[in-house]
């Protein structure tokens, strides 16, 4: 089952708040234990390099996509049931298009391996009475990887 603060960290990440998103996995990153420590670290660094990205800091941006993709392939594929293989693809064309200039901010986003929705993963209240949190989730649920991001 899934943890409240991840699902808090996933809609963050996938709405953009990397800043915020680092806080509330930061948390817990520090009170964790392995494979869950592992896992923590490199969504963390995922999401600094995307806020990184978001102020222009392309070359730290680089480093910590690196690193966190080194630190999540090694976590099981359906790690807390999210579908790790599609993030990581994701994580790598950005990698990719590093290569040339971003033109907006990162829109990568984290998906549920199976449909179902944050309110099964038992979602903080507050997550709840939000309008937007990624609209409940793609109206599924369903958090994916897939670079868009849904609209406000």
């Amino acid at each position: 089952m899934m943890r409240p603060e991840l699902a808090l960290a996933i809609t963050q990440f996938n709405s953009g708040e990397f800043y915020a998103c680092h806080d509330t996995l930061e948390a817990l990153w520090l009170e964790a234990s392995e494979p869950e420590r592992t896992f923590y670290q490199g969504l963390l660094q995922i999401a600094v390099a995307c806020y990184h990205l978001s102020r222009g800091n392309q070359r730290g941006a680089i480093l910590l996509l690196a690193e966190g993709r080194r630190r999540l392939e090694q976590c099981d594929p359906n790690f807390c049931g999210l579908d790790l293989t599609a993030f990581l693809t994701a994580v790598a064309a950005l990698q990719a298009q590093l290569q040339t200039p971003l033109d907006s901010e990162p829109k990568i986003q984290l998906h549920l391996a199976v449909a179902q929705s944050l309110d099964q993963a038992q979602t903080p209240t507050a997550l709840k009475t939000q309008a937007h949190p990624l609209q409940t989730l793609q109206q599924l649920g369903c958090l994916d990887f897939l670079p868009h991001r849904v609209s406000e």
